[in-house]
């Protein structure tokens, strides 16, 4: 039986005839949980809210759930090490580059104000490495197929956007409301703007490769992820969005060699544009709802909408990020080494003098996960972290698969969020865990190409130890 497996064929495209149940999979329990809720919604939301008080219950909770699914990750790892092994001789400087992250991450955290919380964080990260690295080996070794795990990513992100939307139902009182609606971000339960997009473009993908019911079924999906992009209302999540279908529009249409459709797309596109832009102004009724679709998914301030002032610091500013950012920026170049990871950032940017110079006290964080990995792990952390995405980057380019290209979007859509949220620095979130998705799938892609391109090698002196490989990771 042959999977449609990223990227293509050879000698390690063939899976057993029965893959293994999805729940035996480590790094999709990661991506469900545990969530993070609050025991009560008016606890005072302090810069180590997330270290003290009714937090810690649920911090110990995502310990014990990331040790004991990591745990079954290195034991797959033992028992796959032949498979581990002749992947990991084929991804180049990547396991050198994700060594470098973990000690710096380590060797700052031990250095931290608060080493415990830190040494917890980085371990839950190295717990999630351990888990994108079984699921690799998997798919190489041809026990799972990519089809599989993409569809398993849709279908839990589905059902943890319908458990946010049944939690806000049974309990009003945890929305967070803005002057212009409720923004539904999900953070205590669900990251919704992150599982929306995954809706929509793991949805859409499978939509355009089914037919009859089930391409319904995946539309659906895809709606369902727009709209809890629409309750978001986040701003990140629309660059992310647009960064993951300029990759899959482009596959589509203009690598796929229909250009004419991709020149007509584009000329719709600037076309819609430019036509609201002149009956901007001119219309009543464009204008109104022009405002109102600004002031709802953009400001979302309401003194903003009343004082030019303030509307022009919030755009120059990002709400207060480039300030978060330069305030941090100043506590790395005191320590270029870290404070710790993310605990010792949350604890140097809670201190009195430094949340002196914060737009508010709900900037404990710089908003931007590449810079908390930065001053958490420091330069060295930075330099492996860098070298892992870059590696990601050029590996995904070179696929031409359509799956290889689904999973490029995701990639890429968590590393634009990752300039303006923090989220992407969390070891337990779903952001982070989407990333490592992306890796282990790119991951087992290179490592297979590379394997393929070895047996096919004509040498008659290395033929005897290739086909030896080939059967004994495909045992």
């Amino acid at each position: 039986m042959r999977h449609n497996v990223l990227p293509g064929n050879g000698a390690f495209a063939r899976a057993p005839r029965r893959e293994p149940p999805i729940y035996r999979i480590p790094l999709f329990w990661m991506l469900l949980g545990p969530p993070a809720i609050r025991v009560s919604a008016s606890v005072d939301r302090s810069g180590l809210s997330s270290l003290s008080g009714d937090q810690d219950m649920w911090n110990y909770l995502r310990i014990l759930w990331w040790l004991f699914f990591g745990f079954i990750a290195l034991v797959g790892l033992v028992r796959n090490r032949v498979a581990l092994r002749h992947m990991i001789g084929r991804v180049g400087y990547l396991p050198w580059a994700v060594a470098l992250f973990l000690i710096a991450l380590y060797a700052a955290s031990f250095a931290s104000t608060v080493p415990l919380f830190c040494i917890a964080n980085v371990t839950m990260m190295v717990m999630l490495v351990a888990a994108s690295t079984d699921l690799a080996v998997r798919i190489f070794a041809g026990e799972i197929s990519t089809t599989r795990c993409l569809k398993a990513l849709l279908w839990i992100a589905v059902g943890l956007l319908a458990f946010v939307g049944a939690m806000y139902l049974m309990y009003p009182h945890l929305r967070v409301a803005s002057w212009y609606g409720l923004r539904l971000r999900g953070e205590s339960f669900a990251y919704v703007p992150i599982l929306g997009l995954v809706c929509v473009f793991v949805g859409g993908h499978f939509a355009i490769a089914s037919v009859g019911w089930a391409r319904v079924r995946y539309l659906l999906t895809v709606c369902f992820g727009l709209y809890w992009l629409y309750l978001a209302q986040t701003r990140s999540s629309y660059l992310c969005f647009a960064a993951a279908a300029a990759v899959l529009v482009w596959y589509h249409l203009g690598r796929g060699g229909n250009r004419m459709a991709l020149a007509a797309l584009l000329v719709a596109l600037c076309g819609g544009v430019s036509t609201v832009a002149l009956m901007y102004g001119n219309s009543s009724r464009v204008t109104w709802y022009v405002d109102s679709m600004y002031n709802r998914f953009v400001v979302r301030d309401y003194w903003a909408m009343r004082d030019a002032s303030v509307h022009q610091r919030n755009l120059a500013t990002l709400n207060g990020r480039t300030e978060a950012a330069s305030v941090l920026m100043e506590g790395i170049l005191d320590r270029p080494l870290g404070y710790g990871y993310i605990g010792g950032v949350r604890a140097y940017m809670s201190q009195p003098h430094v949340m002196d110079k914060l737009p508010d006290e709900a900037f404990i964080g710089a908003h931007n996960g590449y810079l908390e990995v930065l001053a958490g792990g420091g330069v060295l952390a930075l330099l492996g972290y860098s070298g892992i995405l870059i590696w990601l980057l050029f590996a995904s380019r070179s696929r031409v698969n359509v799956e290889s290209k689904v999973v490029q979007a995701l990639l890429l859509m968590v590393m634009v969020e990752g300039f303006f949220e923090s989220e992407l620095a969390y070891p337990f979130h779903q952001t982070p865990v989407i990333l490592w998705f992306a890796a282990a799938m790119i991951m087992a892609a290179k490592a297979r190409d590379a394997a393929a391109r070895n047996v096919q090698q004509p040498s008659h002196s290395s033929h005897r130890t290739r086909v030896g490989v080939v059967g004994h990771v495909n045992a």
